[in-house]
């Protein structure tokens, strides 16, 4: 399977908002169709908000010019803890991929695209919480599990 992960802009939000709702779909969280497209076009304007001021960036996967999956985090700058020493954190969410597309290794393409730029923007730790089918993605993406979630540590602790 051939795809190819960019990073996602402004003019990609109505797409990542259509996986996001296709995500909790999934997961039940979203009663019927018109629940779902209202929380679609909810979540457009707050997508584009965020994705302008850099507190949210995203990946989408395509293959044959197809979106095929999609991941984002949140970017914050976060206190300390007697645990660790605070900084810039990715808190990793809405990683989906559409089922016919799943097992290519495409959500491990976006994860370490996902290291990768909290690398390169200096954060210190990335963290999610993981559901079952994904929590061996991030396993071998080298992510620890905690009680609640799962993190990576990128710098200092």
């Amino acid at each position: 399977m051939e795809y190819r992960i960019r990073r996602l802009t402004v003019a990609d939000a109505a797409e990542f908002a259509r996986f996001r709702m296709l995500m909790f779909q999934e997961m039940g969280e979203v009663a019927d169709a018109a629940a779902a497209e209202d929380f679609r076009r909810r979540t457009i304007p707050h997508l584009e908000t965020v994705i302008a001021n850099g507190s949210f960036v995203g990946w989408l996967a395509e293959a044959d010019g197809v979106v095929v999956a999609t991941g984002g985090a949140n970017v914050f700058l976060r206190l300390p803890t007697p645990k660790d020493s605070g900084g810039r954190d990715f808190y990793l969410l809405n990683m989906y991929t559409l089922p016919d597309y799943r097992g290519f290794g495409i959500a491990a393409a976006i994860v370490e695209a996902a290291k990768a730029l909290a690398r390169e923007q200096g954060a210190n730790r990335i963290w999610l919480a993981a559901t079952d089918a994904g929590r061996s993605v991030y396993a071998k993406a080298g992510f620890v599990p905690t009680e609640s979630e799962m993190q990576f540590y990128l710098g200092e602790r």
